[in-house]
């Protein structure tokens, strides 16, 4: 199946129980395909890369077995191996914004709208030299906003946001941890709860992680989703990874930071 396919499904499961959140919907949202916004373009990163005449090519991993059913759009994920775990500077994950873009990551999905305006910056990071900002507003809702109802209040929309990457190349986590780094920049954050969960989508269909608490604001938490092995290859033709991040109808608005998408 397609990464068109996969998503127009996505699309048509959700669209039932949000078609009235169409006008809280942006219209004309385009994701940067560079840091913009002021940060300027990000220095080379000081790794070595991977080549067919490079004496030293093991630095580099597959970041997971190839899948000759995919067609493969862009390059195979690879994950460095870093010799000295204290080099600030390498940092062992496949999506780390070292190189500044956007690429490939998609609009936030119906009623999950609370994060936006996607861009890599230099600070702060988990590692490295860049890291994916995001602004959040996430709002409050009590019974009066009907939430899950036709009738429901905007704000239902805001209550968790959502930031997914689609994956064009082939990808194959089975018997993998995946993970990423988080980190909230703003004000207190409320009494209640707030969460971030990791999701992937694949051959196995739509698997999510535990919810793991975001307890404090300027900390780096990491959120993690294991990929059972059970005989049926659930991580295999990934087509979507993601995560969200819900504060459960209490309102927020701040910055929100991700870092570090990886997978051993």
């Amino acid at each position: 199946m397609t990464i068109v396919r996969w998503l127009l499904l996505g699309t048509l499961l959700e669209a039932a129980a949000c078609a009235n959140d169409t006008a809280a919907q942006p219209t004309d949202m385009k994701i940067p395909t560079d840091a913009g916004d002021g940060t300027g373009d990000l220095p080379d990163h000081p790794m070595m890369t991977e080549g067919p005449n490079d004496a030293m090519s093991g630095l580099l991993r597959d970041a997971a077995p190839a899948d000759a059913g995919i067609t493969q759009t862009e390059p195979p994920f690879t994950i460095p191996v870093c010799a000295d775990v204290s080099d600030v500077r390498c940092c062992p994950s496949a999506i780390g914004f070292e190189d500044g873009s956007t690429e490939h990551f998609l609009p936030p999905a119906c009623c999950k709208l609370a994060l936006s305006n996607p861009r890599v910056v230099m600070s702060p990071t988990a590692c490295g030299r860049g890291a994916l900002q995001l602004d959040a507003d996430f709002r409050a809702t009590n019974d009066a906003s009907m939430c899950g109802e036709v009738k429901e209040d905007v704000a239902c929309s805001f209550q968790t946001g959502e930031i997914s990457r689609a994956v064009l190349t082939s990808l194959d986590v089975t018997g993998l941890t995946m993970s990423a780094a988080v980190y909230l920049d703003g004000p207190p954050l409320p009494a209640g709860p707030v969460d971030a969960q990791f999701f992937v989508l694949g051959r196995g269909g739509l698997i999510e992680g535990s919810l793991v608490p975001l307890t404090n604001p300027g900390v780096w938490s990491v959120v993690e989703l294991p990929i059972v092995n059970d005989g049926t290859e659930p991580g295999a033709d990934i087509r979507l990874i993601g995560l969200r991040i819900a504060f459960h109808g209490q309102a927020w608005a701040g910055r929100a930071f991700l870092d570090e998408f990886s997978w051993n």
